[in-house]
C-alpha cells in the first residue's frame, strides 16, 4: 500500500497530511532535492514493488503517524 505524495502544498485538510522536509529521510543514493510535500491519504493504493525503480526515502516515525491519522480520518476507522 502506498500513499502518493505531492510537492502542491495549497489546500491541506485532515486527509491531506503536510510532511514537513525534516521529516523525510533522503536515501543515501537518492539525488533529488528534498521537499516539503503532502500526503495524500485519499489517494492510497496497491501497487507492486517493481514499479519503483529508486527509492528517494523514507518517512520519519512521527511523519507515518501522521499519515496513519489522516487515513484513520478519512475512512472513519475507529
Amino acid at each position: 500500500m502506498v500513499v502518493p505524495m505531492s510537492t502542491n502544498l495549497k489546500n491541506c485538510t485532515a486527509w491531506k497530511v503536510q510532511l514537513p522536509v525534516n521529516e523525510i529521510i533522503k536515501d543515501i543514493g537518492c539525488t533529488s532535492a528534498i521537499q516539503t510535500s503532502v500526503a495524500l491519504c485519499h489517494q492510497v493504493r496497491a501497487v507492486d514493488k517493481k514499479q519503483f525503480d529508486t527509492k528517494i526515502g523514507k518517512l520519519s516515525q512521527l511523519a507515518v503517524l501522521a499519515v496513519q491519522l489522516g487515513i484513520t480520518y478519512l475512512f472513519e476507522i475507529r
